[in-house]
Order: C-alpha cells, then sequence, then structure tokens
C-alpha cells in the first residue's frame, strides 16, 4: 500500500509500496558506511523484494528522504536531531536517520563543508534517479530546504514546512538544474526505468572488490540494445560513480 515503508516479502498484491530498505541502503553506501552489494541491488529495482507474485520493478518506490525525518540537506548536516521547539524535550522523530554531517554538526559558513554537503545531496539523487524503480521526491529537496535538524515537524505552520520560493531562485542555476537535468535525462533514457528486471545481458558491472569494505567504487554499464553508445560519468564524493548506457 502507498505509504507502506515495511516492505513484506511475497506479497500477493500488485500495488507500489515505499522501499524502506531502499532509503536505509542508499544513505548508508553514500555517507561512507558500506554495503556496496546491497547498494548494487536495490538500484538494479530490489529484485529479492519484488520479483515475486508478477510484481514489477516500479512496484518499489524509491525514496532517500519523506515527509517525515530528514530532509536531504539536513542528512548531509546534522547527526542528531534537534526536535526541541516540537514541546516534546526532543523526545519526538526519530534518533536512528543514517546521516551525516560531513564533519561539521548544524549550519556553517565554512565554504569546504557546504561544497562538500552540495556533493553529496547530488551523490543522493544521481542515485535515486539512475535507479530502476519509481522515483519519489520530496518538496523542497530539489533545492536544498533545511529544517535545521527537526526530522519531526508536522505540527509547524512557518518556514520549516512551507516551500520557500527564493531559496528556489537561489539554487535556480545549481542545485535545482542539476535535478532538473536528470530528471530530463532519466526520461529521454527509458533504460533507467525499465518495466521488467534487468537481466544479465541489460547490465555489465565492472568492478571485482564486492567484499572489499574499503572499496567505495561501484560502475556498470546498461545496454540499451541496438543503439549506439554514449556513457554518464560522475565522480562523487567518497564514491567513484562510472554509468556507461548504450542508447
Amino acid at each position: 500500500m502507498l505509504g507502506v515503508t515495511q516492505v513484506k516479502h511475497g506479497s500477493v498484491y500488485c500495488q507500489a509500496e515505499w522501499n524502506g530498505k531502499y532509503r536505509d541502503t542508499i544513505r548508508t553506501f553514500i555517507k561512507g558506511s558500506g554495503g556496496k552489494s546491497a547498494f548494487a541491488t536495490r538500484i538494479c529495482g530490489s529484485g529479492d523484494m519484488y520479483k515475486v507474485n508478477k510484481r514489477k520493478p516500479y512496484h518499489s518506490i524509491n525514496f532517500v528522504t519523506a515527509h517525515d525525518g530528514f530532509t536531504m540537506h539536513d542528512l548531509v548536516s546534522y547527526n542528531e536531531k534537534r526536535n526541541h521547539d516540537n514541546g516534546e524535550k526532543n523526545r519526538d522523530g526519530s534518533n536512528d536517520n543514517l546521516s551525516w554531517n560531513c564533519g561539521v554538526e548544524g549550519e556553517t559558513s565554512d565554504e569546504s563543508i557546504k561544497s562538500f554537503r552540495m556533493r553529496q545531496m547530488k551523490n543522493f539523487m544521481f542515485t535515486l534517479l539512475i535507479s530502476q524503480g519509481t522515483p519519489m521526491l520530496v518538496m523542497g529537496d530539489e533545492y536544498g530546504h533545511t529544517r535545521y535538524g527537526n526530522n519531526n515537524s508536522y505540527g509547524h505552520d512557518n518556514h520549516l514546512n512551507h516551500f520557500l520560493w527564493d531559496q528556489l531562485e537561489s539554487q535556480r542555476d545549481h542545485l535545482f538544474r542539476f535535478v532538473s537535468n536528470l530528471i530530463h535525462f532519466r526520461k529521454i533514457h527509458p533504460c533507467l526505468g525499465k518495466a521488467e528486471f534487468l537481466s544479465r545481458g541489460d547490465i555489465t558491472w565492472h568492478e571485482d572488490r564486492w567484499d572489499d569494505p574499503s572499496s567505495s567504487f561501484l560502475a556498470f554499464t546498461l545496454h540499451a540494445h541496438g543503439r549506439k553508445y554514449a556513457h554518464w560519468p560522475v565522480i562523487t564524493a567518497r564514491v567513484c560513480v562510472w554509468t556507461c548506457i548504450m542508447l
């Protein structure tokens, strides 16, 4: 059922579900805590969970952030929640966010940290939009919306939850353009959102260190058979990814 994050194996219903394992695996790998094999499984459509009972990759709703929890900006800016303004003495909201603040807790004027955080947000967006399945983005993540570490802000009718158009304008030529171009790229390359699970002939992995926890390199080629070759290179923070696509 849409909105359920505890995915059950072998569900007989052909309904789309929020894939909580996708969220946790992507967060873990991109923050540098390993799990490359699981990461590869998730970006290929989570066949270990969905390739049953005639289900398809698009039944996996892939997401990194949701309406509750950290925004994507806060995911790379806070190790700890900051829910004091909610009136519950910071006891509400999840304590386990699989986040990493990139070396400084909270907001900072350090340009090197801010640049690193921006690369990490781009890593998350890139991964989400090249994954097999149905991508879900949260309003505001396309411009780096922050709730200043509040991961349970539903009760606030203010800047924490409002869409801030001025912030979008400030990112129009930066993060917002990056996300827009990724969405366009996905839409014009059907092999990034296939209706069937990938077969061995659809993907080639350029990797021989799957069990090495120190390896943060992952590369693959997707084959859209019968079309000319092109590739899409990305160098990410902590993770070096070269995705090569047969167009």
